[in-house]
Order: structure tokens, then C-alpha cells, then sequence
């Protein structure tokens, strides 16, 4: 065995200094690096031992190269696109045990680093780089910070997050340009939106505007990203030509917003007020009472007047020179002479230099007739409740100071008809008065002087002969107290004004021996009569009992047969006069079975039966009685109703409509549904006697929007139905047939919604008045009365003069069980918040109604209002 011999000759490959050796002896070398010393001496040893070819070395260990980072991550706060963040430190630290190699680092495009690192870091050095956040676009930006060494791990990252912000608006429009505008007149205001189009904060710093130009802005201090503001322009010229300017808007933003340029003409100028002309119930072929229109030059220069031309049945004489002078102005008198009756139009054209086109002025005026005044129920077969012909009373005179109780007309029973007014009534052997009719439930009819020349009658027909055993019907026959303690008229009659006819339906309880002193037989009839509006006597051969049978298996039916028996019948909806037939709509007392709704048509100049319609006959119930409102129609002839509970099976083919609004036509001799709506939750209505007939259906005029034919109605239990007339939509799961329904104003809507001048008043049980104004045929938020009443809840009714000084009216009956007075309540049309009367509020009872009835409908005509009571009829008006 050969053995290795050390030769003093032999030199170590890596000589240790003398110097090095001595301070290890002290020390001064760590114990690590005396490790390695030692390691590296024994290895030379070794190799000058073996190196002649004796067995192979041992092989030294391998150094540990190791590196860190810190921190593992950097995140930058919020930085504006196209800037640069303050840098952030990241150090490399050589945490090994030999030097280290840098061979490369890299960044992220959003980032930049600079460093003091060398190409080669000792053991236990360390460096630093410096990283900066420059974002190139909005949002969240990421990246990395890697660094490549020889260190056993590789490469080294930090994750880097940073979130770029721009400030950036846009104002749009970016120009205005206003019409011809007199000089010295401000025109209506257009508007530019400004808009934080960025994704971060903008300070609004100013917004100044020059020329003939003038602002208005609602702009914060601080907009917010993606907010906006409007800045409001008008423009006033000084003086004529075109006129320019320039809106600038400063800000934060990055980038300057453009300014928008004004531009606008400055004309002389000239003023017509007002725009519309309204005249009001003229007998034909004779002139009106002049009204006024003002020319006025507003502007600073003299206008030239060039023509005045009027259409129609309307004349003008004007004071207006050819040249009007600036700040002065002239009149037009216009005069209104119909040459026919009904509505006649025409207009008013009034030229001049001021303007390239003519100004004008729209102008209406109503013919009388034979006869004029409120001749039905609600003012007219749509049931609008509006008299739009009221010139007197206006909400500046109806204050308790001005407006009160005039005097009343004793009756001789309950009033729940809405009292009707003729205009020009040439009463035989008293003269020619304006007359107002009222009917009982003594089964009277009264014609008085609606003035009040006399509280006594001008003729007085009674349809009852007690001593002939015809009396009216005591509530206890019926089983019912709803009307208590007599029925005999109860709904509404309608006055033929061309052929001078008052049509009435009486109910009477008849002996078969007018002798009978016990255990009498008695029979009930309804009977349809038809008076001279003159002199009360019958016509055409009335009266006519009211009878009908159809084939039916209905719940009452005999051998196939239901018959109308007018004992469980009511007659309580407003008869309905429509193209010469009458229609008189029936329902119950109370509920108590068995009944139906009926519906029976009659010719106004015969009196003969001309159609007869079963809301229910094969079924049960199904009233019509609409808390007395009328049976409707629109201008194309066609009959709306609304029944209350009973069988619907009209879906699955079947003929019954409980619960249902219904569209009818009258065609020889029959009456056809042409449409039909019912709620998805009839059956339930029914079962909780929640009747949806409890008011009549409204028709509105033509509406902007979708549907243009609209209608109204409302049930028992609160909802309001605004439907399609054109497509009632019969009966879908979620109502999806309605146009829109209304929740959330009360218990139950009894005796109808009135329209007026583009809104719907309505009060409900439990509830107050409430203004729906409606924009493209939808209600909007309400606008609501301090007026509030419980059961029963008040028809409103509306006078005004065309679409000025709207009054809503109604009745308050609260107390009609105690037998307490009946409140009249006027309301600002245009806003019902604004209560301008009640009858209450007069000193000492001046103006104290009689007792209270259920759903009482005031009738306004001619300055005055007529309020129906249990005992009398209370008239108001101006007072003296």
C-alpha cells in the first residue's frame, strides 16, 4: 500500500497569509470562515499528498448562494393617467454564504425601477432598487419587479399594484342656439349638461358667460366621476341682429372643457295674451259679451302692425295702429255669435313685424240649443263630474267672506239623484226660469226655480196614491237598510234637451185591493215615466212598467226561464240617454238574493223595450249599481259598466261577467259584449263581497301617449283601474291587461274618479282627496287634500271656465247614519292642497247643509251649487 508522504518542498494551491492565520488565532475570523480556512489548508494538504497518483481527494462541500427581497410586494395608491408616483424602496440582501452574480432585472410596463445593486453582491451586502408608478390608463394596473441572480433561487419577485386615475369632463351640447327673442325679453332657458367623463373627482372652479347671455347651474364644487350637472342659458338681447357669447366652464380636468358658443337673434318684439278665448253657453245667432285681447310691445323698438284677421263664428273690432310704438300695447275685442249649437271653433291671427309668422290666438265658444245646463248624471255620458262652462265662480270668490249657503228648497224626501239643470225653461203661465229638477225617494219629482225667485215649486208630480194603495217601498220589504226608510227614485234621471223630456224610473209597492186591512197581497213595480221638463205631465203614453224575461239556468231561473223582479231590484246608476235609446242599469238591495245585473234599453219616443241584457244568467248575481254612477259611453257609441261580485265564466267560454267591466254595443234588438275586463282575483272579490263595481267607468278624452282611449274605475277594495278602452284586456294572470293600476289611496273607491284639464280626482274611504295628474295617458304621484272623510266617500265633481279656475267640489257625508248635515267642500283644481271652502266654516250655521245622504254628487251650474240632502236641497253661491 502506497502512502502518501508530505515533501517540505510541497506548497499549499491557496496559501494562507501569515497575518490571516495569526488573527484567526485571536478570533478575529468568524467561526464559518475558519471553518472554510481549515477545509481549504487539509484540501491542499490532500491534493500535495496524492496528487502523484494515490488514492482520489475527498470533494469539499458546496457554498450556499442565497438572496431576499424585501418587501415581497409594493402598492401604490391612486395616480393620475400619464404621471409619476413617489418611488418606493425594494432592498436585495445576499443572505448566503459566497458572493452573488446580478444578472438582470425587468419590470412592468405601468413601472420603472432604478437601483445602486452591482454586478456582484458580496455575502451579507445588500442593495436597493427604487420603484416608480407611472399608469398609462385608468383602473387597476399590475406588474413585477423580477431580479435574476446565481443565488439558488431564481429570479427574485415583488408584486407591484397601482391604480390609475383620469381627469376628464365633456359638456354637451357644445353650442346653443336660441330662437328670434324681443329685445329685453328673457327667453326660455336651454340647457348643457357638463359630465366627469373620468374615473376620478373634478373640482368645478368657475363658469362664466358673456355676451347678450345670462346662467343658471346647479354644479358642485366636486363633481363626481361619472356625475353630472346642467348649466341653464338664456338670453336677453340688447339690441337687434344677431348676438353671440361663450359659456366656459373650469375645471380639473387634465384636458380644458371646450366653451359652448351662444348664439341668438334680437327682434322687436311683441306680446298676445292671453292665447285662448273661451265662450260660454251663447243662444244662437246672437252676440256674446266682448272679451279682450292685448297686443303689447315689449321690446325697445316701434313694431309694425300688419294684419288682423279672425275665423269662425267670431268677430274683432281692435284700437291697434299700424306702427306700435315700444312699451305700449293695443286691444281685440272679439265677440262670439253661434250659428249653430254645440262646440264651435275658430282663431285669431294678428300679424306683425315682430315676428315671421303670425301670432295667434285659439278660440271656442259653446251654442246653445233648445235648451242648456247639466242635463245627466256627472255632467255627461262619460261621467267626467266636469262643468268646464262655469264663468262666475272662481277659486279668488269661493272664501267664506264671498261664498256661502243663499237658500234651500224643501223636498219631501231623501235626495240621493244628482239634482239637473235647465237654462231658459218656459214655464206655462209663470214665465221663462232656469230650473232645477230634483227627484225623491218619496217618488216626487220637484221643478224649481233654480234662482230662488220662489222656494215653492213651479210643478211637483208625485208617481205614489196612497189612498189608492201605492205607496213607496219601506226598506224592511227590500231586507235591507242600505236605503232606509223609504225607496221610490234613487238614481239619477236624464233630461232630453231638444225634445224637452225628463226620463225617471219610480219604485212602488202596490196593494192588489187598495181596501185591504190585513194580510194584504202587494205587488212591487218599477215603471219608467217620461215628463214635459214644462209642465211635469206624462209623454209618448207613460209611464211603462219595467219587465223582462231571458232563457237562462241561473240560480232563480223557473223552467229555463229568469224573470227581473222588481222587488229585489235596485235602480241606482244615472240612466244613460245615448242616439234616441235610454238605458237603465239595475242591482240589488244589499246583496240580498236572489238578483242579477240587468241592463234594459228602451226608445226615448216610444217607450218601448228595445234590448235587454243579464250580466249573470246562468249563474248568480253580478249587480250594476256604480254607487250611482251612470252608465256610460263614449263618443262611437259604445256602453260601459261595471258589475259588482256573482259567476264569471266568461274566460272558459261562459256568459256570466261578475266583478267585470264591460264594453256593449246595441245591435238590433240585442246587446253584444264587445269587450270585457276582469281582475285576476274576481273569485276572491266575490267571495269578500269586494265589489269592482262600486264606481262607474270614467272615459277620458283623447290621451297623448300609447293608448289614447282611456278609462277610470275603481272597487271596493282600493284599487283604482286606469284600462284601454281600445283593449280592456279581459282577464290575465297579474291583471296584465290593465295599463296601470293604482294601489295605496284608500279602503274603497265608491261612485267614481272625475277628469278635468289633464287630471283624476278621487276620494276614497278612509282617505283623502287626491289630484292624479297624468302624462301620456299614466298616473303620477298624487297630490293629496288635508280633506280626509271614512264611509261613505265623496264623489268629487269640477266647475271651471274651459281650463281656468278649476273648483273641485264635493260632499261630505260622514254623518249620514246620525242624521247629521251634509258639508260642502271646495278645493283648488290645480291643486287640492289648497282647500278654499267648506261649509263649516261660516259663523252662527250661516251656511249649515240639511242631513246627510250616501254618495251625493253637487250639480254646479251658473254660479251656483246645489247640494242634495235627506230633507231639502241647499243652494250656494256668491253672496250678496
Amino acid at each position: 500500500m502506497t502512502h502518501c508522504v508530505k515533501e517540505p518542498s510541497a506548497r499549499l494551491s491557496h496559501p494562507v497569509p501569515r497575518d490571516n492565520l495569526a488573527h484567526q488565532g485571536q478570533g478575529h475570523l468568524p467561526l464559518r470562515a475558519r471553518a472554510r480556512l481549515l477545509i481549504l489548508v487539509l484540501s491542499a494538504i490532500g491534493m500535495a499528498c496524492c496528487g502523484g497518483g494515490g488514492s482520489p481527494a475527498t470533494t469539499p462541500p458546496a457554498v450556499q448562494l442565497s438572496v431576499q427581497v424585501s418587501p415581497g410586494s409594493l402598492t401604490f395608491g391612486s395616480q393620475t393617467v400619464g404621471t409619476s408616483s413617489a418611488a418606493q424602496a425594494v432592498t436585495l440582501t445576499n443572505t448566503g454564504e459566497g458572493a452573488i452574480a446580478i444578472s438582470a432585472v425587468s419590470v412592468a410596463a405601468d413601472f420603472a425601477q432604478t437601483n445602486n445593486c452591482p454586478a456582484s453582491l458580496g455575502a451579507g451586502s445588500n442593495c436597493s432598487y427604487q420603484v416608480v408608478f407611472t399608469p398609462t390608463a385608468a383602473g387597476s394596473r399590475t406588474g413585477t419587479l423580477s431580479i435574476t441572480t446565481t443565488a439558488s433561487t431564481t429570479p427574485q419577485t415583488v408584486s407591484l399594484t397601482g391604480t390609475g386615475v383620469s381627469y376628464s369632463a365633456q359638456v354637451s351640447p357644445a353650442s346653443l342656439t336660441f330662437a328670434n327673442q324681443g329685445l329685453g325679453v328673457v327667453s326660455p332657458a336651454q340647457s348643457t349638461i357638463l359630465t366627469n367623463t373620468g374615473t376620478g373627482a373634478i373640482s368645478v372652479n368657475g363658469v362664466s358667460i358673456t355676451g347678450d347671455f345670462s346662467q343658471t347651474n346647479n354644479c358642485p364644487a366636486s363633481l363626481a366621476s361619472g356625475a353630472n350637472c346642467t348649466i341653464q342659458v338664456a338670453f336677453t338681447p340688447v339690441t337687434t341682429g344677431v348676438r353671440t357669447g361663450t359659456l366656459t366652464i373650469a375645471t380639473s380636468s387634465t384636458t380644458a372643457v371646450p366653451p359652448v358658443g351662444l348664439t341668438g337673434t334680437g327682434v322687436p318684439w311683441a306680446e298676445v295674451a292671453p292665447q285662448a278665448l273661451t265662450f260660454l253657453g251663447q243662444p244662437l245667432g246672437t252676440p256674446s259679451a266682448a272679451q279682450t285681447v292685448t297686443l303689447t310691445n315689449i321690446g325697445t323698438a316701434a313694431i309694425d302692425v300688419t294684419g288682423i284677421d279672425i275665423s269662425g263664428d267670431f268677430t274683432q273690432s281692435n284700437n291697434c295702429p299700424s306702427s306700435l310704438v315700444a312699451s305700449s300695447s293695443c286691444s281685440i275685442q272679439v265677440v262670439f255669435a253661434p250659428a249653430a249649437a254645440g262646440t264651435r271653433s275658430g282663431g285669431l291671427s294678428i300679424a306683425t313685424s315682430a315676428t315671421s309668422t303670425a301670432q295667434t290666438v285659439s278660440l271656442t265658444g259653446t251654442g246653445n240649443g233648445p235648451f242648456a245646463g247639466v242635463f245627466t248624471q256627472r255632467y255627461d255620458n262619460g261621467r267626467s263630474g266636469q262643468n268646464t262652462q262655469e264663468t262666475l265662480l272662481t277659486p279668488s270668490n269661493v272664501t267664506v267672506n264671498d261664498f256661502g249657503k243663499l237658500f234651500s228648497l224643501p223636498v219631501d224626501g231623501q235626495v240621493y239623484a244628482q239634482p239637473l239643470y235647465v237654462e231658459n225653461v218656459a214655464i206655462p203661465n209663470q214665465g221663462v226660469h232656469n230650473v232645477l229638477y230634483v227627484a225623491t225617494e218619496h217618488d216626487s219629482v220637484f221643478a224649481f226655480d233654480a234662482d230662488g225667485q220662489s222656494t215653492t215649486a213651479l210643478w211637483q208630480e208625485s208617481f205614489i196614491n196612497p189612498a189608492a194603495g201605492v205607496t213607496t217601498v219601506p226598506a224592511q220589504d227590500v231586507g235591507s237598510a242600505d236605503i232606509n226608510p223609504e225607496i221610490g227614485i234613487t238614481s239619477t234621471p236624464v233630461i232630453d234637451p231638444a225634445g224637452g223630456t225628463l226620463y225617471v224610473t219610480a219604485k212602488t209597492k202596490e196593494a192588489q185591493d187598495p181596501s185591504c186591512a190585513s194580510n194584504c197581497v202587494y205587488n212591487y213595480f218599477y215603471r219608467l215615466h217620461a215628463l214635459d221638463i214644462a209642465t211635469g205631465a206624462e209623454k209618448f203614453g207613460g209611464p211603462v212598467a219595467i219587465l223582462a224575461t231571458i232563457p237562462g239556468d241561473g240560480y232563480d231561473n223557473v223552467n229555463g226561464a229568469i224573470t227581473f223582479l222588481p222587488l229585489r231590484h235596485l235602480q241606482r246608476p244615472g240612466l244613460l240617454l245615448l242616439n234616441g235609446t235610454l238605458y237603465i242599469g239595475f242591482g240589488s238591495h244589499g246583496d240580498v238574493d236572489p238578483y242579477h245585473g240587468w241592463l234594459l234599453a228602451y226608445d226615448t219616443t216610444t217607450l218601448q223595450q228595445a234590448g235587454v241584457f243579464n250580466v249573470t244568467p246562468n249563474g248568480e248575481q253580478g249587480a250594476i249599481w256604480q254607487s250611482g254612477g251612470g252608465i256610460s259611453a263614449d263618443a262611437n257609441g259604445n256602453i260601459y259598466l261595471v258589475t259588482a261580485n256573482g259567476t264569471f265564466d266568461a274566460n272558459a267560454g261562459g256568459t256570466n261577467y261578475g266583478d267585470s267591466v264591460l264594453k256593449l254595443q246595441l245591435q238590433s234588438g240585442r246587446f253584444q259584449v264587445v269587450d270585457y275586463f276582469t281582475p285576476d282575483n274576481q273569485l276572491y272579490l266575490a267571495q269578500q263581497d269586494l265589489d269592482l263595481g262600486s264606481s262607474p267607468a270614467l272615459i277620458l278624452s283623447d290621451q297623448p301617449g300609447s293608448f289614447a282611449h282611456l278609462m277610470v274605475t275603481g272597487g271596493k277594495d282600493g284599487r283604482v283601474w286606469l284600462l284601454n278602452r281600445d283593449n280592456l284586456g279581459h282577464i290575465q294572470s297579474n291583471d296584465a291587461g290593465e295599463v296601470q293600476v293604482i294601489s295605496g289611496l284608500g279602503s274603497g273607491l265608491f261612485g267614481g274618479a272625475t277628469y278635468w284639464n289633464g287630471n283624476v280626482y278621487l276620494q276614497e274611504v278612509g282617505s283623502f282627496l287626491n289630484q292624479l295628474p297624468l302624462q301620456n295617458g299614466r298616473a303620477q304621484s298624487p297630490i293629496v287634500a288635508s280633506f280626509q272623510c271614512q264611509y261613505p266617500d265623496a264623489p268629487p265633481t269640477v266647475s271651471a271656465s274651459g281650463s281656468n279656475n278649476g273648483i273641485v267640489w264635493l260632499v261630505e257625508s260622514d254623518a249620514f247614519r246620525s242624521g247629521g248635515p251634509a258639508v260642502l267642500h271646495a278645493f283648488d283644481a290645480t291643486n287640492v292642497g289648497t282647500e278654499l271652502y267648506n261649509s263649516g266654516q261660516a259663523p252662527s250655521q250661516r251656511d249649515q247643509a240639511g242631513p246627510a245622504v250616501k254618495f251625493v254628487v253637487p250639480t254646479v251650474a251658473n254660479g251656483k251649487v246645489y247640494v242634495g240632502t235627506a230633507s231639502e236641497v241647499d243652494v250656494y253661491g256668491l253672496l250678496p
